[in-house]
């Protein structure tokens, strides 16, 4: 099992990206399809954002080490397109992989990603994507032991998204936090 949230309260950028990268990861052809998309893309601007969706449909098969490669890649990409959303999609999707992959072994580079996120998201006054952002901070919390902070944390994300009417997002976290509560 992975450490933090199971993958249905996993990183975002939106429900039809969720729902497809769940959708890929189940499937044998998601892998190939994606890298379809990357052969045939037209513009340099979009690599970084296939590539992030290659990395979460190889975490989405279970090969958490190509994941981390190709999100490492997207990085690499990123900084030569110099594109602030691409810099945030691609920075929380190496925290997201990392938090599944190496856990708290890597938790600076973690943090870093995350920070970086955040510092993205607040440039570009993007807060739709604040949820994300909260999501992987509660994850990380969670594997540091940090029980308030990541109620916290997933508690201030299902508020935003409530407010912003992503009500099948909010009711995922709502679960999560229902059965964090559970446990305890």
């Amino acid at each position: 099992m992975r450490p933090g949230l199971g993958p249905e309260v996993g990183w975002s950028y939106g429900a039809q990206r969720t729902r497809g990268t769940r959708r890929q990861g189940r499937e044998a052809g998601g892998v190939h399809r994606v890298r379809r998309s990357l052969a045939v893309q037209e513009g340099f601007e979009w690599k970084p954002l296939i590539l992030v969706g290659l990395a979460r449909t190889h975490l989405g098969l279970g090969d958490g080490e190509t994941a981390l490669k190709t999100a490492r890649e997207a990085v690499n990409v990123t900084r030569r397109s110099q594109g602030k959303f691409a810099e945030f999609i691609v920075r929380l999707c190496v925290a997201h992989v990392l938090l599944s992959t190496r856990g708290l072994v890597a938790r600076g580079e973690i943090e870093s990603a995350l920070q970086t996120a955040a510092e993205t998201m607040a440039e570009m006054g993007a807060r739709g994507f604040e949820p994300d952002v909260l999501i992987e901070r509660a994850r990380l919390a969670r594997l540091l032991g940090d029980e308030g902070r990541y109620r916290g944390e997933l508690s201030e994300a299902h508020r935003l998204l409530t407010e912003m009417g992503a009500t099948w997002r909010a009711a995922e976290l709502e679960r999560e936090l229902r059965l964090f509560s559970e446990k305890r």
